[in-house]
């Protein structure tokens, strides 16, 4: 045995000497075998500096979703306390469910992709919430706002003085007892007449009594009228701003004098303007 080991070892010898190399498959496979064992300690990095940065990744979109439900719950209660509208009808003083990362006590480091998924998914699902109820209370705002803009709200002269009140009076042309259908308000001659309030111009002619008058339906059951007008800057079927011009104050008609005869109708019938001139008018 001696015998054949210190052969082989003088073979091996020998063979370097003459240079030839007297393994070179076992050679070959420990050079692959170093090779796959890099090739294995790379990928293994590769992976973990992967999988850290995905978890970096789902934490800034959790804090971030985080970030903009709360920035949406603070928008949504403030535009309800703007606009009026009491934030119970909108459940806007409830605590919803939430999860979410707090730096204060959470290491998004060591959760795991599931753990971050299920609190995205929560704060997502939170999110849509909130969104729907600001969609709602844009929504109310807005309606809010139309009714006001199309409510007559304020006095039609931006100078002037009220001449005549609504109801009973003494007919100033015969000082018989006489029932007045509006206010009137007096002035110089060519002040301009102001709409109370959006709408659309219906009539923008003379008409029997009022002389040159223009008439605005403003919906909701409301219409403006203005009389004994000089000039008319409005004609039927355009549609007009509160506070736009209708025309110039004059004394067309049944008149005395330079003034502008003021009406609403609530529903069809005349009422007493003197609500909607001293109501504080809140168009925005």
């Amino acid at each position: 045995m001696l015998g054949l080991c210190a052969g082989v070892g003088i073979l091996g010898i020998a063979a370097q000497l003459a240079g030839v190399d007297p393994w070179p498959a076992a050679r070959a496979q420990a050079a692959q075998l170093s090779a796959i064992r890099e090739r294995d300690r790379a990928a293994i990095a590769s992976l973990r500096e992967h999988s850290d940065a995905h978890l970096d990744a789902l934490a800034l979109r959790l804090g971030s979703l985080q970030a903009r439900t709360y920035r949406l719950e603070a928008l949504a209660a403030d535009l309800a306390q703007s606009s009026g509208i009491d934030p119970k009808e909108l459940q806007m003083d409830a605590s919803p469910g939430m999860g979410g990362v707090r730096q204060a006590d959470v290491d998004p480091g060591k959760w795991s992709f599931a753990d971050l998924d299920t609190r995205i998914n929560e704060l997502e699902q939170q999110f849509n919430g909130e969104q729907a109820r600001m969609d709602l209370v844009r929504a109310a705002v807005r309606g809010r706002q139309m009714v006001r803009r199309h409510t007559p709200s304020g006095r039609p002269i931006a100078s002037g003085w009220m001449s005549s009140r609504f109801g009973r009076r003494t007919d100033p042309f015969n000082g018989k007892p006489d029932w007045h259908g509006g206010l009137d308000f007096a002035g110089k001659m060519g002040t301009p007449v102001l709409a109370v309030a959006d709408g659309v111009v219906t009539w923008a002619r003379n008409r029997f009594g009022y002389g040159l008058m223009v008439e605005i339906d403003h919906g909701n059951g409301y219409l403006t009228r203005y009389a004994h007008l000089s000039h008319a800057d409005v004609s039927a079927g355009d549609r007009i701003r509160a506070g736009h011009s209708v025309g110039e104050m004059g004394s067309s008609g049944h008149s005395t004098g330079p003034h502008v005869h003021f009406e609403v109708l609530e529903d069809g019938k005349r009422v007493n303007p003197i609500r909607f001139v001293q109501a504080v008018s809140r168009r925005s």
